[in-house]
């Protein structure tokens, strides 16, 4: 069907809820986030108020569109005062509702934007468009918006978002001959602010769909098995779906004899936050239910505990989150959200500031050291302030500062040693990531950043984070698929490099074994029922469990800083039988080690904790 070019359709003032996510065979949908809570999928997040731009956006099945949005007038900033309640049928979630971009009429906070605008291009010239604006700002006053949408033809709307929670504008268009529609916002006529300030929040883009849906599916991602998550903590549950209907949740406490209902969402959501509730079991599960597809978890741990153990970053301003956007995508971030999904006793302090180097970190005690090269310790952020948080683990994260002042290789690893030193007294570990490329332009401090970084790998051996390889090319300077822009920072999939690297270093399996020695009393009677020797222990170690129907052992052996040392599973009949592990470890891994032995049956899984002593002869 076509329509003459200038042909006119109606825009509507939508008085009652209009759901986002449009449940239809026959059309596509494209959801977006203005601001900078950012919603999960399938909604696309706008970010950047001034020149933010998505360059290829995702449709409700998390598939590439080619579609893209640019903003081509900017708006003054970000406001976060929207409603967190918007009425439930228009399937916004509260990430969405509650933040937005806005402009003034009048000038606020020293400048005036009395518009804005944006763009979405690469449109399909054949299709009619529908675009559905929503916008919320907690207020008592008017603060209507002006909405001008243009394509082949040119239309308007007002919508007053004052305390907006079900109210929403629509437009239905083709796009212009060059596939493109554009919406600008300025203060409506009735707007009653001193400011004149307008908004928009969120934006749906729905249009007929002639590529076939994905098929169905349902895909639990987290819990996936093995977390230990304490009552009363918040945590993510996330999945991906494709099915057109609510997604049903439901946790069970006893492996899944019983089911009890956490909440129904609408389509095409895929995260919710979960207050853990009281019902410590190690057999606990995730299900999720969306029409005839289901997926549930492996077994997790709830807790009943508060404890709580901590790793410090201290550095600059790559630790700092500078190159990402969002902050969430800084390496530390991610970090500190991985740890505490998979343990919610794990807890990542932050204390980095952009611009420092290695003394600025020394211990207060060697202050004198950065005094003499100009510089002031700072005893808020240095080692010294770290371990007044009582960490198991200290991370160091230190690009480029010091080769950027000229400061050696030997210099800097005596600064590193000091700080060795004071955690060492503490007993914290210490984890140092190396030096980054930078682009320098002098060969001099491309050398100091290899001197150091080798060196940094010589003294720390395991305790050493690669920070290098993977996003240097052969010249020192970054590569440029990681480069930020400024030849200093990392953008985001630099950052996710540095995430995956201290993943990789062993940093979270070091954590939360202090509060294993509050716990071994409680396993005194466990060892009436299970007989472990010789301890102290040479090359061999035997348990033997007096337990009937005990289907399964999981044996594994920590050092005192969490490192695993030895995994290994005993899965046949187990009940009487004696066991052996046969470690064959060298005088590295002498001394004292705790073995965690995990019990399975048929009905329960059981975990112990023993300490050991390894010696050799």
């Amino acid at each position: 069907m076509s329509f003459p070019a200038n042909y006119k359709f109606l825009t509507i003032l939508v008085l009652f809820s209009l759901p986002f996510i449009q449940i239809s065979a026959q059309n596509n949908t494209i959801l977006i986030d203005f601001g900078n809570s950012t919603s999960t999928a399938p909604w696309n997040n706008l970010t950047n108020p001034q020149n933010g731009s998505i360059g290829n956006l995702k449709d409700r099945f998390n598939r590439n569109t080619g579609t893209t949005i640019n903003i081509t007038d900017s708006f003054r900033g970000i406001n976060n005062s929207g409603t967190q309640s918007p009425n439930s049928s228009l399937a916004i979630p509260a990430s969405a509702s509650r933040d937005s971009f806005f402009g003034s009429d009048s000038i606020f906070n020293g400048s005036a934007q009395p518009t804005a605008a944006f763009e979405i291009s690469n449109l399909d010239t054949s299709k009619v468009y529908s675009i559905t604006v929503f916008g919320s700002r907690i207020a008592n006053d008017n603060r209507e918006t002006k909405y001008i949408c243009e394509g082949r033809i040119l239309d308007s709307a007002l919508l007053n978002v004052s305390s907006n929670t079900d109210s929403v504008v629509v437009f239905s268009l083709f796009p212009s001959d060059s596939g493109k529609i554009e919406m600008r916002m300025s203060s409506g006529p009735n707007n009653s602010n001193s400011y004149g300030f307008y908004y928009i929040g969120a934006l749906k883009i729905e249009y007929p769909d002639t590529v076939p849906p994905p098929a169905p599916s349902l895909t639990l991602q987290q819990p996936n098995g093995g977390e230990y998550w304490q009552v009363g903590k918040t945590v993510k549950l996330s999945w991906e779906t494709t099915v057109p209907a609510q997604t049903i949740l439901e946790y069970s406490s006893d492996n899944g004899q019983t089911w009890n209902i956490i909440d129904s969402l609408p389509p095409f959501i895929g995260q919710y936050n979960w207050v853990v509730p009281s019902a410590a079991s190690f057999q606990s599960l995730i299900r999720l239910t969306a029409d005839t597809l289901r997926d549930q978890s492996s077994n997790f741990r709830i807790a009943m505990n508060s404890d709580s153990c901590f790793v410090v970053v201290i550095g600059s301003s790559t630790a700092a989150g500078t190159g990402a956007s969002p902050l969430d995508s800084a390496w530390v971030n991610r970090f500190r959200e991985e740890l505490y999904q998979n343990d919610t006793r794990k807890q990542v302090i932050n204390l980095a500031r952009g611009g420092y180097t290695t003394y600025h970190l020394i211990p207060s005690s060697s202050s004198a050291r950065a005094s003499a090269v100009g510089i002031t310790t700072d005893t808020n952020r240095n080692i010294t302030k770290a371990l007044s948080f009582h960490p198991q683990a200290v991370i160091i994260n230190l690009p480029s500062n010091d080769a950027g002042r000229n400061f050696s290789a030997p210099n800097q690893l005596r600064n590193f040693r000091l700080m060795k030193k004071e955690a060492d007294s503490l007993g914290a570990q210490l984890w140092v990531s190396t030096t980054q490329p930078r682009n320098f332009n002098t060969s001099s401090q491309i050398q100091i950043q290899l001197d150091t970084r080798d060196s940094i790998f010589a003294q720390f051996g395991n305790y050493a984070i690669d920070f290098w390889s993977l996003i240097a090319d052969t010249s020192g300077h970054i590569l440029p698929r990681y480069n930020s822009g400024d030849g200093v920072h990392l953008n985001n999939h630099g950052h996710r490099e540095l995430f995956n690297q201290a993943m990789l270093s062993g940093i979270s399996d070091s954590l939360c074994f202090n509060t294993l020695a509050g716990h071994l009393e409680a396993n005194v009677k466990s060892v009436e029922k299970i007989k472990i020797y010789p301890n102290p222990y040479t090359d061999q170690i035997h348990f033997q469990v007096k337990e009937r129907n005990i289907t399964k052992v999981v044996a594994k052996i920590y050092d005192v800083h969490g490192r695993l040392l030895l995994e290994e599973v005993f899965a046949t009949p187990i009940s009487q039988n004696v066991l052996t592990l046969s470690p064959n470890f060298s005088s590295t891994f002498s001394g004292m080690q705790f073995l965690k032995l995990t019990f399975h049956n048929h009905q329960q899984i059981r975990e112990e904790t023993f300490p050991l002593v390894h010696f050799n002869e």
